[in-house]
């Protein structure tokens, strides 16, 4: 079952990829592993982390609100 993406700027490499695990139910209910967990990775493409920049592509609590 497909769990999470994997992105570059919280892995540090430059690729994108995917993470997989087998279900486990538990008395009715779903346990989720954590991502350093998961049982099958699968690599998808390289991709460069996002740069973020306030004002660049990210707006400030004040000026979003200001353009409502």
């Amino acid at each position: 079952m497909f769990h999470g993406f994997d992105y570059p700027d919280e892995t540090g490499k430059d690729e994108l990829s995917s993470r997989f695990w087998h279900a486990t139910m538990r008395r009715g209910v779903l346990e989720f592993p954590r991502p350093d967990e998961c049982e099958a990775n699968r690599f998808i493409r390289k991709m460069a982390a996002k740069e973020f920049g306030l004002d660049d592509n990210i707006l400030s609590v004040e000026k979003e609100e200001a353009s409502l």
